[in-house]
């Protein structure tokens, strides 16, 4: 009954849209990454398919997301690159901040400082930024932002970055921003080389992400205050948050944190598998469903009608199923779920 006002203003088809973002929005911050990106796969997909420019910048920045977090760079930079495009046809400021983050995102992910610095000029350069600087919003760029430039030592501007953030989330008394901001502050104690006040606000950090259900904030709050053990010389307590941290990226299939995570562990003496899913278990459940029907001999429109999606759909899907399993035919990926 609550969404009957939304979908009487935005109609059905956009309303159904947009519920799929904000779905997949949810299950990010949540921890359901399986569930994220198939939604927000499948928002971006329908919105293509019916031309709605006016929100596939949101649409394609939403499903980038749990992309960079899984390290499923082909597909993240897809999804990023087209929102960056739409943000240019629309040019809306709104639009502006979702390509910038989903291209911030990525490179938050692949470790590279610079370019999440380059990525989000844009928004910094941004006169006004009514909303998008509010904490808990669907624009986290002043702690992506924050947190590169205490990477590349630039302190004092990472300093003047996060001390809005930092203001308006203790005023809104959000805990899930008061914890990410907790962990930046930690970071760039750590490196003004002021171990307790970086402790301090790790522990505190820590405090505010168990009180809400944010397992990815939560894992590198761990990291991050794993690493500031570690390089104090305190092993044992390195490796118990090292240890937490890692159980948690795994979980997620966080791939690219969990092989930073397993770096500082094995800097500790602790050694690790080192081995990580490649195979059918890295699919969404969307991508699953599509490739048993096509592992069943259906065509690409047999498997639209079966599964209720276009044929575009399918396809998309269908590119993003032979990436993940390294197939390039119908009959290895057949062969692949055979053997499973």
């Amino acid at each position: 009954a609550a969404a009957e006002p939304a979908a009487a203003q935005w109609g059905p088809f956009r309303f159904r849209v947009s519920s799929l973002a904000f779905l997949s929005a949810v299950e990010y911050r949540l921890g359901a990454w399986d569930d994220a990106i198939a939604h927000g796969e499948l928002g971006a997909s329908i919105g293509e398919d019916a031309d709605q420019t006016w929100m596939l910048t949101w649409l394609h920045a939403v499903a980038t997301a749990p992309l960079a977090g899984r390290g499923d760079w082909e597909a993240a930079e897809a999804h990023a690159a087209a929102a960056v495009r739409y943000a240019r046809i629309v040019g809306d400021e709104a639009g502006i901040a979702d390509g910038a983050l989903a291209t911030a995102q990525i490179a938050a992910a692949r470790g590279d400082h610079g370019a999440v610095v380059e990525a989000l000029e844009p928004v910094r350069r941004m006169p006004e930024r009514e909303g998008i600087d509010e904490p808990g919003a669907r624009w986290p760029w002043r702690e992506h932002l924050a947190d590169a430039l205490v990477g590349l030592g630039r302190l004092d501007e990472a300093q003047a970055v996060l001390e809005p953030f930092e203001e308006v989330a203790h005023a809104r008394r959000r805990r899930s921003s008061i914890a990410n901001a907790l962990r930046v502050r930690g970071n760039l104690e750590a490196a003004r080389r002021s171990p307790d006040a970086a402790e301090a606000a790790f522990v505190d950090g820590l405090e505010h992400a168990q009180a809400v259900s944010i397992p990815f904030d939560r894992a590198r709050l761990h990291a991050a205050y794993g690493r500031l053990l570690r390089r104090a010389g305190r092993r044992r307590a390195a490796v118990a948050q090292l240890t937490e941290a890692k159980a948690r990226f795994a979980q997620l299939g966080a791939q690219p944190y969990l092989q930073a995570c397993e770096h500082e562990l094995a800097v500790c003496g602790i050694a690790t598998s080192g081995r990580h899913d490649r195979g059918p278990a890295r699919l969404t459940p969307q991508e699953i469903s599509i490739a048993r029907l096509v592992a069943k001999g259906l065509s690409n429109r047999e498997v639209a009608t079966e599964a209720v999606v276009s044929v575009n759909t399918v396809e998309y899907h269908l590119k993003n199923i032979f990436a993940k399993l390294g197939v390039s035919s119908r009959h290895q990926l057949a062969a692949q779920l055979d053997a499973t």
